[in-house]
């Protein structure tokens, strides 16, 4: 169960300023460098990697003599700081990626979603790149000369 400290309800203003990029298809590691210091420095982490995890959604409380299902405090305050968490990822994303978590219920199933869709397309978009560079370096003349000569 998480500590109470971490229960504590976030607010918008806990993350600061919006990201200035929305998250593309190719943009995973700029866009994860702004949002990791807003998610931190708001103490909110544990949401995002998983380590906060829901208390139970309910509990037993006594009634009289009866013991009864009622819904646990807590869980509701997790339930409202995960959300605003989701809230905050879900706002720095382009349309392009949104419609792709529309069905994304907590910020860590958001997390690992992007992670694995987005990470391995930034990797291989940046390698692309880098190969368009080196064979543009190797192809390119001025005359008769290749570039290394030049």
């Amino acid at each position: 169960m998480a500590s109470s400290s971490v229960m504590a309800t976030a607010s918008p203003s806990l993350f600061g300023q919006p990201v200035a990029e929305k998250l593309g298809r190719n943009n995973f590691l700029l866009w994860k460098t702004q949002v990791l210091p807003a998610v931190r420095g708001a103490q909110m982490m544990g949401y995002l990697d998983g380590t906060t995890v829901p208390p139970a959604r309910l509990i037993d409380v006594k009634e009289g003599e009866k013991v009864v299902k009622a819904t646990n405090p807590e869980y509701t305050k997790w339930v409202v700081a995960d959300q605003q968490v989701l809230s905050y990822l879900l706002s720095s994303l382009a349309r392009e990626i949104l419609t792709q978590v529309v069905s994304i219920e907590t910020a860590a199933e958001l997390w690992r979603t992007l992670e694995n869709m987005l990470c391995s397309q930034t990797e291989n978009y940046h390698k692309m790149n880098s190969f368009s560079d080196e064979m543009a370096m190797t192809t390119t003349r001025k005359g008769n000369l290749k570039i290394t000569d030049y």
